[in-house]
Formats: structure tokens, sequence, C-alpha cells
């Protein structure tokens, strides 16, 4: 029988008293080896399709276990075909998880979201029109002019935007100062109806004592920047964890 794994920490915590059932309903089971713990659970079918209902019930295990004790996630979908194999790929991996259970030792993860309104761009809106009628952009003598405007207004927004993230970012860096160990951030754009949104999502791994002083902080800041700005958390270090590299 196949086994899913959904998390690793360290082995001198037991683990949760009450019963936990992953997913499918399955019992979570603990799997030790090499000064290492993984909670799994057996599969009891061929293909795990990740519906909204498996995907919950896997994070509910992940966050449990984060409750108490430092843990390393694991992307969902990773099987192994037995307990057996899960204890040999602990043995087999184990200096590079205690290495990253060291660094993430204490903390969690707190999410900063930055929603940055802006309006549908000169540019974005030319090429749309163009895509949807060929032929009547390029028979317009004025289309060509309109485009190369759109462009150089396009580019000048988008320098101007990448201004202002750096300048998001050293705020909040400034703002949560001492209250975190790790940083990272991502940007990306989106569409609300007719407007877009470019959505700035800055991700900090805080140590749990700090983390309603960090709540405090946000409170703080939030005030200071001019977009609106969402926390969430605090969640087990999703962000920070990355796979290891193989030669």
């Amino acid at each position: 029988m196949k086994y899913l794994l959904y998390c690793i920490f360290a082995d001198e915590k037991s683990s949760p008293a009450v019963r936990l059932a992953g997913i499918d309903g399955q019992p979570i089971v603990v799997v030790s080896h090499s000064g290492l713990s993984a909670s799994v659970s057996p599969c009891l079918h061929p293909s795990l399709t990740p519906d909204i209902e498996r995907i919950q019930a896997y994070q509910r295990i992940i966050e449990r276990f984060n409750h108490d004790r430092t843990i390393i996630p694991m992307r969902y979908g990773c099987l192994f075909p037995n307990r057996e194999e899960v204890g040999l790929h602990l043995g087999q991996r184990a200096h590079y998880y205690l290495s990253l259970l060291s660094k993430l030792e204490g903390s969690v993860e707190m999410g900063v979201r930055v929603m940055m309104s802006e309006g549908r761009l000169p540019l974005e809106e030319l090429e749309r029109k163009r895509e949807a009628h060929p032929m009547s952009n390029t028979q317009s003598p004025l289309s060509g002019k309109q485009y190369l405007t759109a462009r150089k207004a396009h580019y000048s927004r988008e320098d101007h935007n990448l201004e202002e993230i750096e300048h998001i970012i050293a705020q909040t860096h400034a703002a949560f100062s001492g209250l975190y160990v790790m940083f990272k951030s991502e940007c990306g754009t989106t569409e609300v109806s007719a407007l877009g949104n470019r959505v700035l999502s800055l991700y900090f791994l805080v140590l749990r004592d700090s983390v309603e002083s960090f709540r405090q902080a946000f409170r703080r800041v939030s005030k200071r920047v001019p977009h609106k700005l969402l926390l969430s958390g605090p969640w087990p270090p999703y962000n920070f964890v990355t796979p290891e590299r193989t030669r």
C-alpha cells in the first residue's frame, strides 16, 4: 500500500495525542528514522487527484503538526510505495532535512499582500483591439502612432511601478526590522473585471514569539502605505522550503 507524505520534523516530540484523519479519511501515522519523523497516511487510490476536499485535508494535517513544532511542509502528491521506503528516504536525506529544520527552528510564515490597483494600460487595450480586429487596425493611419505612443507610456509606467515596488519593500523591511529571520517577495498581475491589479506578495519567516509584535508593526505600516495591505498567517513555512539540489 502506498503512503502519502505530509510533513517532516525532528522526532524529539511525540505525535499529536488525538487521532488524526488525513486524505480520504485515512489515519495519520508517524514514521521515524535518523532523528527525523514524517507524518504519512495510507493511500487507497492509485491517483490522488488534487480536488478541493483533498487539498484542504492535506493542509489541515500540515497545520496541525505545525501548531506546536517546527516542520518541513511537503508538496502535495509525494507518495512512497510503503512505510519502509519513507524511513529509507529520511535516512538518505537526513543531513539536508536536519539542516533545513535548523534554519526554520521556532519560526512560522507570515504573509503580506499589497494590492496595487491600476487601470488597464493603453498598450494592453490597443493590443487587445488589434488582435480582435487585425485588418481594421492596419488600415488605420493613426493606429501605428497610437501604438507607439501607448508602448512608450506602458514602459514608462512599468518603470514607475518597479520603483514603487522597491519603495514598498524598503518600507516593510524597515517596519518589520528585527521581527523576521528570512524574507521573500513575488509580484504578479491579475485582472478584476475591467481593471488590472498588480499584487505584491511578501513572505516573512517569523519567530513564533514575535508574531504578535509583527501584527502590531503591520498595523502601523498599513497606515503609511498608499495601497491596501492584507495580512495572513501564521502558516507553515511553505515559501521557505525549497527542493534539495541534486547532482
